[in-house]
């Protein structure tokens, strides 16, 4: 069997909450090592951009004291993921990978005024 160390977290408290709820999913308080395990496993196998955003999500949470709203998001995104996936499996099919380019799906780009409009502009 793996040797196994204590870690010691500071945490932000609306976190540690969903943290916890989650856990009792899985069973008793004895499965929180696994499940954040788990977490740290899905963290690593991540690209590095992926990490940083999650980073710079939680960051920011913690700054703005928007933690709530973060869980509430990843509790959304989570829904459609599943939901996604439900219909896909119905389907038959796997869902399709997320667009790459977030930049072409949103368009052309919008410029700020390099000058004020006048009457003559108007017509």
């Amino acid at each position: 069997m793996a040797k196994k160390k204590t870690l010691n977290l500071a945490i932000p408290e609306e976190l540690l909450a969903e943290f916890n709820a989650v856990c009792q999913i899985y069973g008793h308080g004895k499965q929180k090592g696994m499940v954040l395990s788990a977490a740290i496993l899905m963290f690593l196998r991540a690209d590095p951009q992926t990490q940083g955003r999650y980073l710079e999500d939680v960051i920011k949470a913690d700054v703005s004291a928007g933690v709530a709203r973060m869980i509430e998001r990843a509790r959304k995104e989570q829904a459609l993921l599943v939901a996604a996936q439900e219909a896909a499996g119905r389907a038959g099919q796997i869902p399709p990978p997320p667009a790459r380019k977030a930049a072409k799906k949103a368009g052309r780009s919008k410029r700020g005024l390099s000058r004020l409009p006048e009457l003559e502009d108007l017509s």
